[in-house]
């Protein structure tokens, strides 16, 4: 606790002194904020992955039906050509078998018992059977190919539906994937709006403090002439904070002189939230400006910033609701040290063992 030549008042308006903390607190819902968009930018990222995979994947497929039913499309005719070959082989090997026994022409018969000799019987007959033979291979040749071709076309109707199933399931996931994606598009762009919202918060809270310094400016500067007489009564600068062993009175005289005094802080009921910790509570009555540069007055509170940070709201049993605004060299781990505007008023104090709630 540094003590100046001169004694400033306390004229900074209540609400004022939460200005650190508020800023603060914008400054940490900025930096979460920043943190959710930075995930949900990710996802969408990943999401917009995942939906360009699947969109190729279904274009793919979709091709794949395509192939299939032209290649289905191109085995059913061939099939149906093979069936029309065979029919004509038929008709074919009918009406040659028909000719042996026509009357009034040269039949199969008549071909056969003309020959002058055995030898040349021998020879027709082989000549028709190698007709009649040939042409039920080339019967049975079409036919099989007519089968081949039939197996074919089952085989990619069988694939061209599978495919085609695959393609209804790709074209669901796609939907839910573009679906997932628009829903984190406009959690990208709430959170965005939010973020920049928490920013605005970020400088009102820094335009508070710039207000709260600039009247402590105007304050200093229009009570100097009563500081400098309350300075010289207080016998100069001292270290401040120092509590004076067990039995809880301070080193430094009275400040009491020439201090105008502030009306106490509320010592009611603590308002609802905040954690509790267990502290040794001391008070000090010296005049001057605290470690974060604000004057002494009520409801400034002395602290270890290890323990309690600078800017923190504080309420104390007995004391009422503070402002942790300055150290001291004894103030180390859980001990508070409250301001009194007088000696006698910081000895009647002493030494208290207290539960503090702390408003972080």
């Amino acid at each position: 606790m540094v003590l100046p030549g001169t004694l400033w008042l306390l004229r900074a308006p209540p609400t004022a002194l939460a200005a650190p903390s508020d800023e603060a607190a914008a400054q940490s819902r900025v930096e979460h904020l920043d943190a959710q968009k930075d995930q949900a930018s990710l996802s969408l990222m990943l999401l917009e992955g995942r939906l360009q995979a699947a969109e190729d994947r279904t274009a793919a497929v979709d091709a794949r039906v395509t192939e299939l039913e032209q290649a289905t499309e191109a085995a059913a005719g061939r099939r149906e050509q093979a069936r029309e070959d065979a029919g004509a082989v038929r008709a074919r090997l009918a009406d040659r078998l028909r000719e042996g026994y026509k009357s009034g022409s040269v039949g199969w018969l008549q071909l056969l018992f003309t020959s002058e000799d055995l030898g040349e019987l021998l020879q027709r007959a082989r000549l028709l059977g190698r007709v009649v033979d040939s042409e039920a291979q080339l019967l049975d040749e079409v036919k099989a190919k007519g089968d081949a071709e039939g197996r074919a076309v089952a085989e990619l109707e069988s694939l061209r539906a599978e495919e085609a199933k695959s393609l209804e399931s790709l074209k669901e996931s796609r939907r839910e994937l573009a679906q997932s994606a628009s829903e984190q598009e406009a959690l990208v762009a709430e959170l965005g709006g939010r973020l920049e919202q928490a920013r605005t918060q970020v400088e009102e809270a820094r335009e508070r403090m710039a207000t709260l310094n600039r009247e402590q400016v105007a304050a200093r500067g229009d009570s100097r002439a009563d500081s400098e007489q309350a300075a010289d009564s207080g016998g100069g600068s001292n270290s401040a904070g120092s509590t004076n062993g067990d039995s809880g009175t301070k080193a430094p005289p009275a400040a009491s002189e020439g201090t105008v005094r502030s009306n106490p802080v509320s010592a009611g009921a603590p308002r609802s939230g905040g954690r509790q910790i267990e502290a040794k509570v001391t008070a000090y009555a010296l005049p001057g400006t605290t470690a974060t540069g604000m004057p002494v007055g009520y409801g400034i509170i002395a602290v270890d910033p290890r323990v309690i940070p600078l800017g923190t709201r504080l309420y104390v049993p007995g004391y009422g609701e503070g402002i942790a605004a300055d150290t001291g060299s004894a103030v180390k781990g859980n001990v508070v040290d409250v301001w009194l505007p007088s000696r006698d008023e910081a000895l009647d104090w002493g030494i208290k063992h207290l539960t503090v709630t702390v408003y972080d």
